[in-house]
Formats: structure tokens, C-alpha cells, sequence
């Protein structure tokens, strides 16, 4: 298992906006991926935009810190690390996103940490 990067991701009202606005004023190339993520790009960065669910209030700390590190094999990282971090009792097993990538989901205090790889093409 390796780790590839490690993105910021920015909760948004307005994906739209938000990618038109990133890509117009500062120079990121936006590409969507799905109906609630952009990813955005600039040389070697990349900044992932996610939008907000109805739930969310933008102006909570606890909902500002988030990061997402992808990985060559979610899986791989889960049996090596998922039995520690089970040890307070929470289900971290990787589950399927509608937007190709297999993920899991750790939260730390006020970091929200998505540990991600894009989902393996059924076997033939």
C-alpha cells in the first residue's frame, strides 16, 4: 500500500460557483466528478471542492477541517491499520462512493480524514 498525495478538500454551497470561481480568478483547471465533487488543479497541486449536504453549516469548525489522502489500495491500508483504529468502538470498513473511488472515513477531533482509491473494475 503507498500513498499517492494527500488533497485538502473545501466544503462549498455552490459547486458551480465555486469551480467557475477557482478557475476564472486563480487558474485551476476544474473537472467534475459527479453531481457533488470537483476536483481542481494547478501544476502539482490538487484541491478537491465537495458540496456541502443540507446538514452542514459551513460556519461549524468541526465541519472546516478536512483532507483526503489517496492511496493505491484502500483495502490494503484497512488490514493493516482498521483494527486499531476500531478500537473505539467505530466501523471504519471501506465502502464504495458514487463517484468511482473506494473510501474510509477517520474522524480525529475536528479532522475529518478520507482515506481513498478508485474502486477496482469487476471481475471478468
Amino acid at each position: 500500500m503507498t500513498i499517492q498525495k494527500v488533497t485538502p478538500i473545501i466544503p462549498v454551497s455552490d459547486l458551480a460557483h465555486a469551480a467557475d470561481w477557482f478557475s476564472s480568478r486563480v487558474g485551476f483547471n476544474a473537472a467534475p466528478v459527479g453531481d457533488t465533487m470537483v476536483h481542481l488543479s494547478r501544476g502539482v497541486l490538487s484541491v478537491r471542492l465537495v458540496l456541502k449536504s443540507d446538514d452542514m453549516d459551513l460556519n461549524d469548525p468541526r465541519r472546516q477541517q478536512s483532507i483526503y489522502v489517496d492511496l493505491d489500495d484502500v483495502d490494503a491500508f484497512y488490514a493493516e491499520h482498521g483494527s486499531a483504529l476500531e478500537a473505539d468502538g467505530q466501523d471504519y470498513a471501506p465502502f464504495d462512493r458514487p463517484y468511482g473511488m473506494r473510501e474510509m472515513h477517520v474522524i480525529y477531533e475536528s479532522l475529518l480524514i478520507f482515506f481513498g482509491s478508485p474502486m477496482k473494475a469487476p471481475s471478468k
